[in-house]
């Protein structure tokens, strides 16, 4: 075998065993004629290394049971509060050698290269188990060097969504994403087993849910497949109310994305109209404020109500008395703020 100067056999305690020195990455114990740096060596105990070129390609340690390529070493990343150091490992300083890539060349559209996953609730390799509700199945998570250690920014969990059997597996999507000063990924999105879409409520910026048009929408963004509409839901505690006083000119003062304003209850003459400010921290230069009458009358299509205008960080609203005689009426008016781009 290869000791860097010679060829040869060293000496074996049976006829069964062939033994040969450890050698080194540039002298492998196991090489060939003519090409003495590229075979096999032993570094460390229990550990076997593959050499082409004098450059280690692939180690493998019976310690971590790992598989390493570009690495010699296994490396620890932090998936939530885990420690994990994965048993196949691929390391690299650029993109090519830190990648790794699935090809498929078929004229079939059915044929594309799988990744994957899969769980068993049986405690032997091999063995089957049904899983349960709520199981994770797999997971893909993506982490950065926090100057010490590699820690969690995002994962896409796929977990059993509803009860399993036999041909029976229905899942979900979990989309989550670490908010700052935590080490810990938090659900964001979901799709479940009915092709619900599904938001978290944000609450670092008071419930509201930025989405991909710049559309800020309070609570869950619901996506119901079957009839293609898109449907607001407002989480509990993301809106709010306000009571006018004094009058029904009186400015009312409310910072949520939506709400409720509960009008004073004074009387306005007939074909009258009167308008009141909303003030609200939330509104923007390029906020859409709609609104709507939602209780507190006595006879339907007795008002109307409109948006006049936007200044700032209020928006006055006009109510109008549509009868023929006075009316002395608390209405409840509804207003959504919806901020989007101005272009």
């Amino acid at each position: 075998m290869n000791d860097g100067l010679t060829s040869g056999f060293g000496k074996a305690p049976s006829a069964a065993i062939v033994l040969a020195k450890a050698g080194s990455v540039t002298f492998p114990g196991f090489s060939f004629v003519g090409d003495k740096d590229t075979g096999l060596w032993n570094p460390t105990g229990n550990s076997l290394a593959f050499a082409v070129g004098g450059i280690e390609m692939m180690r493998m340690n019976a310690a971590g049971l790992q598989v390493l390529l570009g690495t010699t070493t296994g490396i620890v990343t932090r998936i939530g509060v885990t420690n994990i150091t994965p048993r196949f490992q691929l390391a690299g300083v650029n993109g090519s050698l830190s990648s790794m890539g699935q090809f498929a060349y078929n004229v079939s559209s059915g044929s594309a290269p799988y990744t994957l996953h899969a769980k068993s609730r049986n405690s032997a390799v091999g063995g089957h188990t049904i899983v349960a509700d709520g199981d994770l199945l797999g997971a893909y998570s993506a982490a950065g060097s926090d100057g010490v250690q590699f820690t969690e920014a995002a994962r896409i969990e796929v977990r059993v969504d509803g009860a399993p059997a036999l041909n029976s597996m229905p899942g979900r999507l979990v989309f989550c994403t670490t908010p700052a000063a935590s080490v810990t990924p938090v659900e964001a999105m979901r799709i479940d087993s009915t092709g619900k879409v599904t938001c978290a409520v944000n609450a670092a910026v008071n419930g509201d849910l930025a989405v991909a048009a710049n559309v800020v929408v309070s609570g869950a963004l619901l996506i119901t497949s079957a009839s293609g509409s898109i449907q607001f839901a407002i989480g509990a505690g993301v809106g709010g109310v306000v009571t006018q006083t004094t009058n029904k000119a009186t400015l009312v003062a409310i910072t949520k994305i939506v709400g409720k304003i509960t009008m004073n209850a004074a009387s306005l003459a007939a074909g009258a109209k009167v308008f009141f400010a909303m003030q609200n921290f939330l509104i923007q230069p390029n906020s859409l404020c709609v609104v709507t009458i939602v209780g507190g009358v006595a006879t339907p299509g007795s008002y109307g109500c409109r948006v006049l205008e936007q200044n700032g960080t209020s928006v006055f609203i006009e109510l109008e008395n549509r009868t023929g005689g006075a009316l002395a009426e608390a209405v409840q008016i509804q207003y959504w703020l919806i901020n989007g781009a101005q272009d």
